[in-house]
């Protein structure tokens, strides 16, 4: 089966973490943003892909931000370390927070290698973290070393100011520039006028 995720268990410090085999989407440009969205505790109970089976209003708003901005998007597991969207997952029980200081930062050096095996070189890029501030705090270092900029436009906003802050984002833009809604309106007056 050509869609089965491969993996190799990688030992960071002791700890053995799962390390998907790179995706055929290949390396991204310097520079190029890539948004990373924190798991949450709620999840379906049964076997579904990443993007799928966290279930909380946080993490659908965070999938949705970044279904609609014009970059790579992963999903930061605090079993599984980096997981694309489509990586089909068993449900578990495991946060971040309660980890010892030492699981999160072989966490976070393990997700970075993650991350130059999926993409290739770091410096330069922009990793914009939507997560909690152990998945931020876990990554900044291991990010920094490697010259890549951390963006957290979320930091210190409660969970309700998040949730305003994902309603408050404009709808994605086309190629040309113009959103959805206006496209279609003039659309609709291109087609009125002939």
């Amino acid at each position: 089966d050509s869609s089965a995720v491969t993996h190799r268990n990688v030992s960071l410090s002791g700890l053995a973490i799962p390390v998907p085999a790179a995706s055929p989407g290949g390396p991204t440009t310097q520079g190029q943003r890539v948004i990373l969205i924190g798991c949450v505790k709620g999840k379906l109970p049964r076997f579904a892909p990443a993007q799928d089976l966290y279930t909380s209003a946080l993490f659908r708003k965070r999938r949705t931000y970044a279904e609609t901005q014009p970059c790579q998007w992963f999903v930061l597991s605090a079993l599984h370390g980096l997981v694309p969207p489509t990586q089909v997952l068993e449900p578990y029980d495991l946060a971040l927070k309660e980890q010892t200081s030492r699981y999160r930062r072989a966490w976070g050096d393990q997700v970075v290698a993650q991350l130059e095996q999926e993409l290739g070189g770091l410096s330069c890029q922009i990793f914009e973290v939507h997560a909690g501030a152990p998945y931020v705090d876990a990554l900044r270092a291991p990010l920094s070393r490697r010259g890549a900029v951390l963006s957290t436009p979320l930091s210190g906003l409660r969970q309700g100011e998040q949730l305003a802050w994902y309603l408050r984002q404009p709808p994605p833009t086309s190629a040309s520039g113009t959103s959805g809604a206006v496209a279609s309106a003039l659309s609709v007056l291109g087609s009125a006028a002939h």
